[in-house]
């Protein structure tokens, strides 16, 4: 059999232009093109800062970002999985793996040759009340790499 996960949109983005408060709402479509059952997907998140005045010294513009994993559209609805994006980069791809999707997939043996899921990450500069003009210009490439992982196998 083959695994073959089909993933739009493209898997880098860019946060720029953001104030304190702003989120950033992204759909992540996900489509089984393979032959067996997708049990969950890994996802290696990476970045870098393009500090624009030099200025941000240690402080990681990262460790202001929220990352917040949804199942549903719905704002009213809880995260299934919230950290930063600092966190984020320097974590195990299993954790948010399991937070994601195990709960998601976990009864139906996973995403189904031919099916297709979604699920959103809503990215937030947090505004933590204290001064934060030290990311006044700045920007942040994200890099994600989203790998397909099969179902156990079975006797037959």
């Amino acid at each position: 059999g083959t695994l073959d996960l089909a993933m739009q949109p493209t898997t880098s983005l860019n946060l720029e232009n953001l104030k304190p408060g702003d989120k950033i709402l992204k759909k992540f479509n996900l489509k089984n093109s393979g032959t067996l059952n997708i049990k969950d997907i890994m996802m290696k998140i990476d970045y870098t800062v393009n500090d624009l005045k030099q200025n941000n010294t240690t402080e990681d513009f990262g460790k202001h970002i929220k990352v917040q994993f949804l199942l549903d559209w719905d704002p009213a609805k809880s995260p299934v999985y919230e950290t930063t994006l600092e966190e984020l980069k320097s974590q195990s791809p299993e954790i948010a793996s399991k937070k994601v999707f195990h709960s998601k997939w976990n009864e139906t043996g996973g995403l189904k040759p031919g099916k297709m899921d979604w699920f959103w990450i809503k990215f937030v500069f947090e505004d933590n009340g204290t001064d934060q003009n030290v990311f006044q210009g700045d920007s942040i490439a994200l890099k994600m790499e989203f790998q397909a992982n099969q179902t156990d196998g079975q006797e037959r």
